[in-house]
């Protein structure tokens, strides 16, 4: 299921802000307005501002302000030419793993307007809604146009097979769990919805002094499971049958179920958050300090492979997340390693790049010869059961599998770095001498 923030009454500093912004819209607004035709759009939005960042554990400042929109052409709708805004409707999940939803059906949305008018040639959002659904349309807009630097793919190539991105702005959300239907109108959270190139964005909580709906460091993370799909699923996300059971090595949805492929596609989200943002700190600003979210803090959190294997006292409790901020961790020691500049965005994307053909190239290693690199199957992946905690032997001989892939596909002069790094975070278990032939 997708894990939601607990409730909390909201911090005064964060109820100031919004009565701020609401009241600056209300002020300046009174009836609804077309945005001129052929005009680069600009609007009134909140982002951040990273150049508050002197550590990667700091969170960035977020400002209210005019932001020009690189891909957006349609304002009153929110859409562009590689994604578009959808307005409530069912969201039924009958699986999800983590903020990734991997089953589901969407019925019923509406094609949003935006309630605003412009001033100076500025779009003023008129309301809190309007401005939370601005703010989550400029994140994909920049983050879309970007996608060269952040993958080292044209966006032709990135978005081949598709058209655009659909951003689901506040659905109603059903959850089926063991059989049943609950209804639930109000649950804080992002997702990626796997295969469908959906973004949901559910609606505001009690809890969020940032709002995860439209908050640029969640919202590149789940554009990192878009980047993920792209790479190592080689943008086509399969599911299998729960309940059918399996025999060969390689079935289609196979990698999709395992374990220890769901903590990697979670630690490379984040990572895309810190480069995208500079802050390796993805979930405070949001959710406040708790240990779950210093835990995702990868910059910081002490963690390797051994403890969290013998150890269930972390905030995780033995799930895939803590592989992902043990992966994050590995990306953050290569990347101190090479001497890189973590304030500096381009060296974060440039290093991003190298990860992201890397991980193209490890997933066609691992599905190669169908299947021939992979461990056998354990009893939940030969049923296609989404396992939910770690067993350490059998996602050991995994993990060896993706490192030792991933040493050979690197380029010979970089291997050192990723082999120190791996060794350093997942030990002999998670990374065996069997398996380190490539290393230097």
């Amino acid at each position: 299921m997708i894990h939601f923030a607990k409730r909390r009454p909201m911090q005064k500093k964060v109820r100031t802000l919004f009565f701020l912004v609401n009241f600056a819209v209300a002020a300046c607004a009174q009836k609804y307005e077309k945005f001129p035709a052929g005009q680069a759009i600009r609007g009134d939005v909140l982002t951040f501002d990273s150049s508050v960042i002197n550590d990667p554990s700091d969170i960035p400042k977020f400002r209210y302000g005019p932001q020009t929109f690189a891909e957006m052409n349609n304002v009153e709708n929110l859409s562009g030419p590689r994604f578009r805004m959808l307005l409530g409707g069912d969201l039924r999940i009958q699986e999800s793993i983590g903020t990734v939803i991997t089953n589901s059906e969407f019925t019923g949305y509406t094609i949003p307007r935006l309630e605003y008018r412009t001033v100076d040639g500025v779009v003023k959002p008129l309301n809190s809604k309007s401005l939370a659904m601005l703010s989550a349309g400029y994140q994909f807009d920049a983050l879309i146009n970007k996608v060269q630097d952040l993958t080292g793919k044209q966006p032709s190539e990135f978005f081949q097979g598709y058209d655009q991105f659909s951003i689901i702005f506040h659905p109603s959300i059903e959850i089926t769990d063991s059989g049943e239907q609950t209804r639930k109108y109000e649950n804080s959270n992002a997702a990626y919805v796997a295969g469908a190139k959906q973004f949901a964005l559910f609606s505001l909580g009690n809890s969020e002094r940032v709002p995860m709906s439209f908050n640029p460091q969640v919202l590149a993370h789940e554009f990192g499971h878009a980047i993920f799909e792209r790479s190592f699923f080689a943008n086509k996300y399969e599911r299998c049958t729960p309940g059918q059971e399996y025999e060969d090595r390689l079935f289609k949805g196979r990698l999709e179920t395992e374990f220890i492929v769901r903590g990697i596609n979670e630690g490379f989200a984040d990572f895309v958050s810190f480069v995208w943002t500079g802050s390796t700190n993805i979930l405070q600003s949001s959710v406040g300090d708790s240990l779950a979210t210093r835990e995702r803090d990868f910059s910081k959190f002490a963690l390797d492979y051994e403890t969290y294997s013998t150890k269930e006292s972390l905030a995780c409790q033995g799930r895939f997340y803590c592989i992902g901020t043990l992966w994050a961790k590995t990306l953050f020691e290569v990347f101190n390693s090479r001497g890189l500049d973590a304030k500096s965005i381009q060296s974060r994307q440039t290093f991003l790049r190298e990860v992201v053909s890397l991980k193209e190239t490890v997933g066609n290693l691992l599905r190669e010869n169908q299947g021939e690199r992979l461990p056998d199957l354990d009893a939940s992946v030969r049923n296609c059961l989404s396992r939910d905690t770690l067993r350490p032997f059998n996602d050991g001989d995994l993990l060896a599998a993706f490192f030792e892939s991933l040493i050979e596909s690197a380029e010979p002069a970089l291997r050192q770095s990723y082999c120190s790094a791996i060794i350093k975070y997942f030990g002999t278990s998670g990374f065996p001498v069997s398996a380190r032939g490539g290393c230097p």
